[in-house]
């Protein structure tokens, strides 16, 4: 019998309690730990990053996120966070960032990230791709990779899944790359949710979550000290 299966056995004793909030037994749902909303009211080019929102987990500061204005141009308005500049592959000088921090003593478990973007210009928009990258390793390879619908005005959700990153601890920084064989066109986070510009339109698009599960990281041994007397006190009963 393994450790795990012998300690979370005392969930049919009145222990149970003690072992669920110790988290050995009960699965853990995945919840909204940070997040930003595009401003649905704004004048054109009057911001160039988002704040984080509140309501996240309390143990997960993010920065906000913001684009690198020294290589991209802003082209922002109500719902779009769109920049310009963007080239035929990844200029690592040109994307936009934001850090997750977790706080000390606790640990965090990525599940996903969802957001919209969308791509706009006034010529025919041709093979834009959106990339997603973290400092973990050094931005090197994509989390994510994905094209762009070349109709003119569509934004496209989409989720990404971190949770291949693994238990984090500390600061992880993402960067956000964009690509596109029509350097001229506006490119970047955007909805059209009600209140601001496109509203109305089916494609309504989403804000910008990411969620995943918080947690204090373990004692030597992988749960806590009491739990593990528990299991040793049960297996020297057996064999005695």
């Amino acid at each position: 019998m393994s450790f795990r299966d012998a300690v979370c056995g005392y969930a049919r004793a009145p222990l149970a309690a003690l072992l669920v909030a110790a988290g050995c037994c009960a699965p853990v749902a995945k919840a909204f730990v940070a997040g930003f909303d595009i401003p649905s009211q704004a004048e054109f080019g009057s911001y160039t990053q988002i704040d984080p929102i509140f309501g996240g987990s309390p143990y997960v500061m993010a920065t906000p996120l913001a684009l690198t204005t020294d290589t991209l141009f802003p082209v922002t308005l109500s719902n779009h966070f769109y920049a310009s500049q963007w080239g035929v592959a990844i200029d690592p000088t040109k994307f936009y960032t934001t850090s997750i921090t977790v706080a000390p003593g606790k640990q965090l478990q990525f599940g996903d990230l969802t957001y919209s973007v969308e791509d706009t210009g006034p010529t025919l928009i041709a093979n834009s791709t959106f990339h997603v990258r973290s400092s973990l390793d050094s931005f090197t390879a994509d989390l994510d990779r994905f094209a762009l619908d070349n109709d003119e005005g569509l934004v496209v959700d989409r989720i990404t899944d971190l949770s291949g990153l693994g238990v984090v601890t500390g600061t992880v920084e993402f960067r956000f790359y964009a690509t596109t064989e029509t350097p001229n066109i506006d490119m970047g986070f955007a909805n059209h949710l009600p209140g601001g510009a496109g509203e109305g339109l089916p494609d309504v698009g989403q804000n910008i979550r990411f969620d995943g599960v918080v947690s204090d990281i373990p004692e030597p041994g992988g749960l806590p000290l009491g739990l593990a007397g528990l299991w040793w006190n049960r297996r020297m009963r057996r064999h005695r």
